[in-house]
């Protein structure tokens, strides 16, 4: 069943791609006069609401640093809980072939009260301890045809995605999202889910349906800062939350 399920997610990501003439002379062309390029960014949000699913419903400050040269990047991104435990570091190399992203991300997910119990170079589940990695397989899809549409495909495929049998669930997530600019905001409609039994459900299910405004306000030449608001609607779990945030 387990493979199944993985050659289910691998079809599901290939068929996503395949539309996608992949690497044209163009776009090697500019990745090639691309230079060397470096963003980092501070964010503070009401709530941490991933995918649908609720993982802290308290006040987190994220970061993230951003390296990135002819379309391979690297990426740091990491939030904690103001007034919780919750803490996350995630890894992501990616490589953009133009309107194809594909990447691995490393999730690390830890309980700040619990640190003696966390050990960061645990990759892998021992008698002795579990991993607090999850390795996803991702591919994305946006800006095609000058579209406003995006398509997300991703699949943990090593770490801590364990059934009740301690076995590897290949738990995939889907989504499509529509992006519009209208006056001084910017408007993001989104709809996922997942294909089958896994983290994100106990059956395939719909588990993410939402609309995020954004507006960008400029102070001076060299200060920017974001204000967001998102409605988040989990239809699979019967939750509805509303997510502020400010960003630098």
């Amino acid at each position: 069943m387990l493979k199944i399920k993985l050659l289910c997610s691998l079809a599901i990501m290939l068929a996503v791609v395949a539309p996608h003439p992949l690497l044209s002379q163009e776009t090697i062309q500019d990745q090639n006069e691309d230079k060397p390029s470096f963003s980092l960014g501070t964010e503070l949000v009401s709530r941490y609401v991933w995918r649908g699913i609720a993982l802290d419903l308290h006040p987190h400050i994220q970061g993230n640093m951003n390296l990135e040269h002819k379309g391979l990047r690297f990426d740091v991104w990491a939030t904690s809980g103001i007034s919780s435990s919750f803490s996350e570091i995630d890894l992501t190399l990616a490589y953009n072939t133009g309107f194809v992203t594909f990447a691995l991300i490393d999730y690390f997910v830890l309980d700040e009260n619990r640190m003696a119990d966390v050990d960061y170079f645990r990759l892998k589940h021992k008698p002795g301890g579990a991993s607090n990695h999850a390795l996803e397989a991702a591919v994305v899809i946006e800006n095609f045809s000058s579209l406003p549409l995006s398509f997300t495909a991703g699949t943990f495929i090593l770490g801590d995605d364990r059934d009740a049998a301690n076995e590897q669930q290949y738990s995939t997530y889907l989504e499509m999202a529509y992006a519009r600019d209208w006056k001084q905001y910017s408007f993001t409609a989104f709809f996922g889910g997942t294909p089958f039994k896994g983290y994100y459900a106990t059956r395939a299910a719909v588990t993410n349906i939402g609309v995020k405004a954004a507006r960008k306000l400029a102070f001076g030449n060299n200060v920017e800062m974001m204000l967001s608001s998102s409605l988040l609607v989990n239809p699979d779990a019967k939750q509805v939350y509303v997510v502020f945030g400010i960003r630098l």
